[in-house]
């Protein structure tokens, strides 16, 4: 393991996973690993690379996967701050994202 990746297990994915794991209410949990179009792969994929796809950058200027991509995780949003889940059945048909709850048994 890099220690890149230590430090960013340590203060984001490891407090992440922690409070994913101890809170009562369901926490939907994604870990973005897509490199935008236009995006160094020399750097990788950074903190904010999603902000494209969740605000609709790419959902109608992006090649067509990307588009396309883009709108479901738009629909994703949209649903989870509108009804506190990603899954509202509204928008474009996607996949159920399931809760990540911590199992006590």
């Amino acid at each position: 393991m890099g220690y890149c990746q230590l430090v960013g297990d340590i203060f984001q994915q490891g407090q992440r996973r922690f409070w994913s794991q101890t809170t009562l209410a369901p926490s939907y949990v994604y870990l973005f690993t897509d490199l935008r179009p236009g995006a160094d792969p020399g750097i990788g994929i950074t903190h904010d690379a999603e902000l494209p796809y969740i605000f609709g950058n790419f959902s109608t200027s992006g090649p067509p996967k990307v588009a396309s991509f883009s709108r479901v995780v738009l629909d994703y949003w949209i649903s989870f701050v509108v009804s506190l889940t990603p899954n509202d059945g509204k928008g474009t048909s996607s996949v159920l994202w399931d809760a990540y709850f911590l199992s006590f048994l």
